[in-house]
Formats: C-alpha cells, structure tokens, sequence
C-alpha cells in the first residue's frame, strides 16, 4: 500500500502568504506588515495607526487578499484652516495566497490601529491506494 497527501510543501524560498508590492506607492501609502507562520495558520499584522475597523476594507479575489484602508479628516465646525498639511490617506496592501490556506475560514480583528489576519492551513488529507 502506498499513502499519499495531498498537503502541499513549499520548496525552499517559496511561501504561501506573499506580499504583492504596490507599484509606485509612496511610503505614506504603505502600511508596515508582519507574516507570521505556526503549524496550523499563518498570520498578518498590519499597522494602520488611526483607522478604525468602519475605516478598513478586506476582499479576497481568486487567490488575492486584497487589504483597502481610507482616512479623511473633517474640520469641526465653526473652524477655519490657516494651514493644511493632514488631508487624508488611502492604503492598499495585496497578499498572493497559495492553494494551502483555507480561504473560507479567513478571519480578521482590529485593535488599536493593528489588523490582524489570521489565515488557517488546509487540513491534510491522506488516502490509501490499493496496487493493483
């Protein structure tokens, strides 16, 4: 008998998160990022100092997660700028995701201007083979 599983390893220098530069974003619209990896998920922390949970977006498409985050600040009323630098920011961070994470029970949390993504592995599956 032969047993196989389908849990696919990752060769040396390949991951299963990856982070998708930004062309031409400049740093401001960036957002610092940790990837971090135990046996059973992986794990993103980015830092959106500011934001709100109502203030960040996330989306997966096909085998992209896509990380939208917009800032805008409004003056009070009854003020008037004499000068205005802080107008707002927008952020997009993009996450290639490998057949081994398991996109449906992605989960997000945010506290005190940290995202935090958690990403769980597929299960392995073993099967037996009968030789013929």
């Amino acid at each position: 008998m032969v047993y196989v599983s389908n849990f696919p390893t990752l060769a040396p220098g390949k991951f299963a998160v990856k982070n998708v530069p930004s062309k031409n974003a400049p740093l401001h619209e960036r957002s610092l990022i940790n990837i971090a990896e135990s046996t059973d998920a992986f794990r993103i922390e980015m830092a959106l100092p500011g934001l709100e949970k109502s203030d960040v977006n996330l989306v997966i498409e096909d085998s992209l997660l896509l990380v939208q985050a917009k800032k805008s600040f409004e003056l009070p009323e009854g003020f008037e700028y004499n000068r205005k630098e802080l107008t707002g920011y927008a952020i997009e961070r993009k996450f290639e995701l490998s057949d081994v994470i398991h996109t449906e029970g992605i989960q997000a949390e945010m506290k005190n201007g940290l995202l935090v993504v958690s990403l769980p592995k597929k299960a392995p599956r073993t099967f037996q083979i009968e030789i013929a």
